[in-house]
């Protein structure tokens, strides 16, 4: 005790002005705080200034240091406070001796004495009143709510173990308690130590701590490997929250925290904000980012404290002088005062302040409060229930406290045979898969062990007949603890079970035997439809024939001859019908011709063919590109609205799972239909086998979760596709009995593995095949790109050669008819041009016939001269072979 009284402590001396200027009279209050309390100093500095804002009371501050050794000081520091007329009296020391010199002195002289430090209730009706609630009740209707039969105190001061023992005025006389004193780490490494050696008897701990000593206890507990799901701590201090123990540990741990400060109120949330924003220098430790409890409560109590002074001046008609006079503290002479006056007024007054509603009964009690309570898992700390002294303990969400002292070492944990989430082919009862994985992981991070068994009737949970079956009656029924597997969360599920945050997302979808599309030699044709191929034809025709008619009947494209008459002119038109024709393929094929149009009428037409030839060659080779390098897959459907409508595909689901449901339940007539008929066609099965085997028979689709269609899709045969996009969005979720105590604990551990990417790493490990050789397809528009082979480009190649063949054909053909032309107009035999041709397509030179039947002219007769001249061209001086030969005779 004398150690603790050898504390540095503070006496602010406040000096309150009374509204009445020319009566100038001084009412002191009286703040006596730790040496180290600058947080609470600066908490009645910064209430002071928002007071002065509501009253007419000017406040002001007078600070001197007392040294408070022994009795006899602060005895009489205590005196010459109250003879500088101290209207009231502020404790914020925990200190015995203190509370009761103070509480002596300030019932002597009927000066109200507030305190703010936690001092042992007593049931007296005299000038004290106690800023802090007493919460013994609170901690007691948790512990019962708990099932607790026993708990180990952890204290580390006199008013600690005070507070053990006020609570055990609640507690029955069989309820087993221990109690263990620390001071330093040492003490606290050594009590943990023996703490987990009888963890089966002091598994339930309460702390009645400091915030630095719980830090160092908690910080000793992670590394002793104390901080278990078996090991439940309540923090029984209001001043150590559950935000502020800096616990980094992952893991699933349990500790529970009391709490009057509600950060989530409007005006909590309002000061907080002004806190941090004030200045350290002139406010110490305001902007630390948190709110001191103590401080808190010095901030409310001196809002108490103004209000009642306002309220004494409203009422009281006269205030005349001496009304607060010095005490005479030596002879005991109390002048007349209002002290009673403002104890009463104190005792009736209500306000709002940081630490909620502030009453008081006869006996200076806080009345009427509001306790948060909080359980701190996986580094964050979550609200589970409230206290009031009326309604007792509230729990949020009907939930009850995770209670882990009574929580099951091992964990039933049912699923259900569905690759690739559960296996279960061996004969020995070994399962494993992706469900399998999650659950150990759970289990794991719980400091549990899983027992695993397949669910009996083989359902995932329907309602039938008035009764849940599947993995959900198992639940309900307690033949499970939890229950990992492909389990969809739904709102009829939710009516009787719980289930965490989802661990996957799917959506329902359509799975069929995919029919690849046959090779079609011409395949570069069906970038266009057949009508716009035929369409082009007929659009080249007739822009054909037209450029004829209008360069036929425009005189600007006729030409002279160079031989002709003055009298008779010749002209030609080099727009024939097989020159226009000619000229439109050229223009289509983007190769252009040797003539052009000179005519404006023909230009006119000539550029809307080629405006016309642009678009369609630039649309047809863009679609060229994306057509023939896609893997394009046939399916008699898009969507579940076209599966409705066909006749000769049928259709199925698991019928013992929330598919069904879902299509029994839809508001959607189209999915009620299909929901009938799958019904009357007998096709809703219990296990994905069966529906697996009727999709590769052909002319069957099967509406299963899409995360089973893309492991299936990946497995041998490969001839499965999915089909179209998702009929909805829904989750997996691990499933537990209605309000169970694992709930809160596994859904934080599913999120932190999701957040980790632990999840994603399991669905890669169980989803790939790396034995597989099929390619991921599917016929919803994220088809994937191929590359070309040969049964695309052969139709290319085939009007290659068979152009190549024809234009030989013809030009034999050519050659045939020019020759018999040529024997008849020199009236030869056709083989003889047949000749001459041929010697002039192999030496570039022509040599014209003679008939066999001419007769030599008189004009000139020789015996020795020839019948015929012969007249030779030669290719290569520019003579035309296409022109026709003239036929000359010698006379």
């Amino acid at each position: 005790m004398a150690i603790m009284l050898a504390v540095r402590m503070f006496v602010a001396c406040t000096c309150v002005l009374i509204a009445r200027c020319q009566d100038n009279q001084v009412t002191s209050v009286g703040i006596i705080l730790d040496d180290d309390s600058s947080d609470m100093k600066t908490a009645f500095r910064f209430a002071t200034e928002k007071a002065r804002n509501r009253t007419t009371l000017p406040f002001a501050f007078e600070t001197k240091e007392l040294n408070l050794d022994n009795s006899y000081e602060v005895s009489y520091q205590l005196c010459q406070l109250l003879g500088n007329g101290a209207s009231a009296v502020f404790v914020v020391s925990g200190l015995p001796l203190l509370a009761s010199v103070g509480k002596s002195y300030c019932n002597e002289f009927k000066v109200p004495l507030i305190e703010i430090s936690w001092t042992k209730s007593q049931r007296v009706q005299d000038y004290s009143l106690h800023m802090q609630p007493n919460y013994a009740k609170a901690i007691y209707d948790l512990i019962t709510h708990l099932h607790w039969s026993g708990a180990t105190f952890i204290y580390d001061d006199d008013t600690g173990f005070m507070r053990i023992e006020e609570l055990r005025q609640y507690i029955d006389v069989d309820f087993g308690t221990r109690a263990r004193y620390v001071s330093d780490s040492e003490s606290i490494a050594s009590n943990l130590q023996e703490m987990k050696m009888n963890k089966d008897t002091e598994s339930t701990v309460l702390l009645y701590v400091s915030l630095e000593t719980s830090k160092v206890f908690f910080e000793t507990a992670s590394r002793l490997q104390i901080l278990t799901p078996q090991f439940h701590f309540i923090v029984a201090d209001m001043r150590v929250p559950c935000d502020r123990l800096n616990i980094t540990q992952s893991g699933s741990i349990n500790i529970t925290c009391f709490q009057v400060l509600n950060k989530s109120d409007t005006m909590v949330a309002a000061f907080l904000n002004e806190w941090g924003s004030l200045d350290p220098v002139d406010y110490p430790r305001a902007s630390a980012g948190s709110l001191e409890y103590l401080a808190a409560l010095a901030h409310d109590s001196f809002l108490v404290m103004a209000e009642a002074q306002t309220i004494l001046q409203q009422h009281l008609s006269i205030y005349v002088a001496n009304a607060v006079s010095p005490h005479d503290c030596i002879s005991r002479q109390v002048p007349p005062t209002y002290g009673e006056q403002l104890l009463n007024i104190y005792k009736n007054i209500k306000v709002n302040g940081l630490t909620g509603n502030i009453e008081f009964d006869s006996y200076g009690q806080r009345v009427n409060h509001s306790i948060s309570i909080y359980n701190f898992v996986l580094s964050r700390q979550d609200l589970f229930a409230t206290w009031t002294e009326t309604g007792g303990l509230v729990v949020d969400k009907q939930r009850s406290a995770w209670n882990v002292a009574s929580a099951p070492r091992i964990l039933r944990v049912t699923t259900i045979a569905s690759e690739p989430f559960v296996y279960d082919n061996d004969a020995s009862g070994y399962i494993k898969g992706f469900c399998v994985d999650l659950a150990e992981e759970i289990c794991s991070k719980l400091q549990m062990k899983c027992e695993f068994h397949l669910v009996g009737d083989g359902g995932y949970g329907s309602y039938l007949n008035g009764r849940w079956t599947g993995m959900v009656a198992e639940l309900i029924e307690g033949d499970a603890d939890m229950a990992v597997a492909p389990l969809t969360i739904n709102a009829e599920r939710e009516k009787v079970i719980d289930f965490s945050k989802p661990y996957l997302e799917f959506g329902l979808s359509l799975i069929m035997k995919q029919v690849e599309d046959k090779k079609f030699p011409f395949s570069f044709l069906e970038p266009l439809h057949s009508d716009i191929w035929m369409n082009i034809i007929f659009a080249y025709i007739t822009v054909s024939v037209v450029l004829f008619l209008v360069s036929r009947f425009n005189p600007v494209e006729w030409q002279s001859s160079d031989d002709d008459t003055d009298v008779i002119e010749e002209r030609h038109n080099e727009f024939g019908i097989f020159n226009c024709l000619w000229f439109s393929v050229g223009a289509f094929m983007q190769q252009g011709s040797e003539i052009c149009p000179r005519s404006i009428s023909g230009r006119i037409v000539a550029t809307v063919w080629w405006f016309f030839t642009l678009i369609v060659v630039s649309s047809y080779t863009a679609n060229l590109a994306a057509f023939l390098t896609n893997s394009r897959l046939i399916t008699p459907v898009n969507s579940a609205e076209d599966l409705a409508g066909l006749k000769n595909v049928k259709y199925g689901c698991i019928g013992t799972g929330s598919t069904a449901a879902f299509f029994k339940n839809s508001a959607k007539p189209t999915f009620q239909k299909m929901y009938k008929e799958m019904d009357a066609w007998n096709t809703m099965v219990t296990d994905v086998n069966i529906l697996y085997e009727k999709v590769h028979e052909g002319n069957f689709a099967a509406i299963i979760e899409s995360r089973l269609i893309e492991f299936h899709n990946n497995q041998e045969p490969c001839d499965t596709i999915k089909v179209g996009a998702n009929i909805n969005s829904q989750s997996y979720g691990v499933a537990l009995p209605r309000n169970s105590p694992l709930t809160d604990n596994v859904t934080l551990i599913v999120l932190d593995l999701k957040e980790k990417g632990r999840v994603q790493e399991l669905y890669r490990r169980w989803w790939t095949n790396p034995n597989a050789t099929c390619t991921s397809k599917a016929s919803d528009g994220d088809s994937s790109t191929a590359s070309l082979d040969m049964s695309n480009f052969m139709g290319c190649f085939y009007i290659l050669g068979g152009g190549v063949v024809t234009g030989l054909a013809i030009t034999i053909v050519e050659f045939v008819l020019v020759s018999m032309s040529q024997a008849r107009k020199y009236k030869v035999t056709p083989w003889l041009t047949m000749k001459a041709n041929l010697v002039m397509s192999l030496r570039g030179v022509y040599v014209r016939p003679r008939p066999r039947n001419f007769i030599q002219s008189s004009a000139s007769p020789t015996a020795n001269s020839s019948m015929y001249s012969t007249t030779v061209f030669n290719a290569s001086d520019g003579g035309n072979i296409c022109d026709e030969p003239e036929y000359h005779t010698e006379v």
